[in-house]
């Protein structure tokens, strides 16, 4: 099991689903030093499912997220 924690403002329950999503950016108005195109989670889990690996997302808002996923063995 791989997880990846933040301890950032997490993440709205109503916008989980659609994190992964190509081109999905939960705040149109984040202020960051370079612009993202929403295409960083889309392409994870296209790898994560062709290698048929679990993967997920927990999080709770003002408290942080993590995203995990599972590595089995593809040999």
């Amino acid at each position: 099991m791989v997880e990846i924690t933040d301890t950032g403002k997490g993440i709205d329950p109503k916008e989980i689903h659609s994190i992964w999503d190509k081109y999905y950016k939960s705040q149109k108005n984040h202020q960051r030093n370079t612009i993202g195109t929403g295409l960083g989670l889309a392409i994870v889990k296209q790898i994560l499912e062709l290698y048929h690996f679990e993967y997920g997302v927990h999080s709770k808002k003002n408290k942080g997220t993590t995203f995990y996923f599972k590595i089995k063995d593809i040999s």
